[in-house]
């Protein structure tokens, strides 16, 4: 199945019309995702890098549980059955949402979960997991408002002194900013999650949605078949190459009536849920909604950005014992590489990376405001999705078209103020890697 669509067939005026920047549609994809797991003939055996890796369904065969892992924000369809969990007092509480007031934080709630999958307890091993994934989410979110709520407070806080240098303007900023994570942190994670910190091997764990692993199998045994595909496709969504859960996958629909109609990304984030809305909009021609949604995937964009890169601060074990200024710009430095995978990241709705998500978005934007005769709308689309991409000959094109077609139009060419500062970040940024990369290059050569 070819997944590209195009728009150059449109409706003409003159001999050059607007156009669509040719690009992936978000449904193909969900659909391509589909089609690779029932292309698929044979069986494909499982994978071995983890011996407590959950097995492709029909190979059962239990394994030891090895090192435990575990990842980032992740949702859940249905809320989690009630399960029994011992608290530190050694009594049982019944929790079933959160606020979870047991001992166990998502990394012991994500253990569990797979010493019930071992068990072949299965309902206990769907409950856990869910919990954790629960967890992680409300922990993720947590931080990240802390964080978000700290910087603002710290840039706002009354200085010290009037006359202060850069370097003390900065540290005053940052020392605030300390103060206030700590005072959040004690607020929200008071009790056994202040001191607790979870291993960096199963924060990677959830990067890689391996619970979601887990989590389909235990599904499948309890018969939520409907359920256990979604787990697949999210999965499969940041894994596209992970060839078992494309086989688990083809059987779920194949063999156990799984409706590929129906099947979701349970990790799908609200932008990218109004992005997959306002494309289906475009592909029924009701530019009205798909402009709607369209704008409204924007805005949740720039908040998942700035969330994305700052749940990149985290702790960093150096490994040495560097002075001052190298701890500070190492630090610096793994944190940077961080937020620079952001877009990226961003841009994976269904296993593809979009490297140009977020143009596509005004792509969107402007071909909708023409065929709603909003022309000032679309200039500003089109101007907005020129400052991030430049060279783009459709996109310079389509600019040609309303020049020469509307009359005055040149004034509203301007960019949106948000996109500017956005693309003035990402110039210097790339800048400041390239530098990076180049010049400390020489402790390398050094070695050999």
């Amino acid at each position: 199945m070819r997944c590209m669509r195009t728009h150059t067939n449109k409706k003409r005026i003159n001999t050059d019309t607007i156009r669509m920047v040719r690009g992936t549609s978000i449904v193909c994809l969900l659909l391509c995702v589909v089609l690779v797991a029932v292309g698929s003939e044979a069986a494909v055996s499982p994978k071995t890098t983890n011996s407590s890796d959950p097995p492709t369904v029909g190979n059962e065969e239990q394994q030891p549980l090895s090192t435990l892992i575990e990842d980032p924000p992740l949702l859940v369809v249905n809320p989690p059955p009630q399960v029994e969990i011992a608290s530190s007092a050694g009594n049982k509480t019944q929790n079933t949402d959160r606020n979870l007031k047991h001992s166990l934080t998502y990394d012991g709630l994500y253990e569990e979960g797979v010493k019930h999958y071992l068990e072949n307890d299965w309902s206990q091993c769907v409950g856990y997991l869910e919990l954790a994934i629960k967890d992680y989410r409300w922990y993720t979110e947590t931080l990240t408002r802390c964080r978000r709520d700290c910087k603002g407070e710290a840039l706002a806080a009354t200085p010290l002194a009037v006359s202060r240098s850069n370097e003390q303007e900065f540290f005053e900023t940052v020392i605030k900013g300390a103060l206030c994570l700590l005072k959040c942190r004690h607020k929200h994670f008071g009790g056994s999650r202040k001191q607790h910190v979870a291993p960096v091997s199963v924060d990677r764990e959830f990067e890689i949605r391996k619970p979601y692993d887990y989590l389909q199998l235990c599904l499948f045994k309890l018969g939520r078949f409907q359920n256990a595909a979604d787990a697949a496709v999210t999965v499969l969504a940041r894994q596209p190459d992970h060839d078992v859960m494309a086989n688990n996958l083809r059987q779920y629909i194949d063999d156990f009536s799984a409706d590929a109609d129906l099947l979701q990304n349970l990790e799908l984030e609200e932008y990218a849920t109004e992005y997959v809305k306002g494309d289906k909009a475009h592909t029924d021609e009701d530019y009205e909604h798909s402009v709607q949604h369209m704008e409204a995937a924007l805005s949740l964009y720039w908040r998942a950005l700035e969330d994305c890169r700052l749940l990149c601060e985290e702790p960093y074990d150096q490994g040495w014992f560097p002075d001052f200024v190298s701890s500070v710009a190492n630090h610096f430095t793994f944190t940077f590489r961080c937020k620079r995978r952001c877009g990226d990241k961003l841009g994976n709705l269904y296993g593809e990376v979009n490297a140009n998500f977020l143009p596509s978005i005004f792509n969107y934007l402007q071909f909708g405001y023409q065929k709603l005769n909003n022309i000032t709308a679309a200039c500003v689309a089109t101007e907005s999705y020129l400052e991030m991409l430049p060279a783009d000959a459709d996109m310079i094109k389509n600019k040609q078209f309303y020049l020469n077609d509307y009359q005055k139009m040149d004034r509203f060419f301007i960019p949106r103020p948000e996109v500017v500062e956005h693309a003035a970040r990402e110039n210097y940024e790339e800048a400041l890697l390239r530098f990076i990369d180049t010049e400390f290059v020489f402790l390398d050569t050094e070695k050999q």
